[in-house]
């Protein structure tokens, strides 16, 4: 999780400078039938925060967490910038990254929660997939 946030902040030309990433994740370890899509997740939101949150040159914090709970995983995108509109919805948005974040979230079967209090934060509630037999 650390490597991939920190290939997007490199990418996203001086962010780093002027963005705090607060990174905490649980030690966990998921099958790849679970790690994939929630990896295309966290990328699509880190880099949708880096390039709507703290645009033009805003400074500001982005918050990623990975926490094991009693009955499965959370994972949180939050940033501190202006929020995301209420008026979107993620089933016909015409953002290809966020129509990925919609199928991505149904493929794990999870639950994305958006909130739009004092930044966008995303906190997607997963279990990890039974590995399917494949022939």
């Amino acid at each position: 999780m650390g490597s991939l946030t920190g290939f997007l902040f490199r990418s996203y030309s001086n962010a780093a400078e002027r963005v705090a990433l607060r990174l905490h994740a649980d030690e966990v370890q998921l099958n790849i039938d679970t790690a994939a899509p929630c990896g295309l997740i966290l990328n699509e939101l880190v880099s949708q925060a880096l390039k709507h949150a703290f645009k033009d040159g805003r400074s500001g914090e982005l918050r990623v967490e990975l926490r094991a709970e009693a009955d499965g995983y959370s994972l949180t995108v939050a940033d501190d910038g202006p929020g995301f509109p209420a008026d979107v919805d993620l089933k016909t948005t015409a953002s290809l990254g966020m129509s990925l974040v919609d199928t991505l979230t149904k493929q794990l079967k999870a639950k994305l929660t958006i909130r739009s209090e004092h930044g966008a934060c995303f906190r997607l509630d997963f279990k990890e997939l039974k590995y399917a037999e494949r022939n």
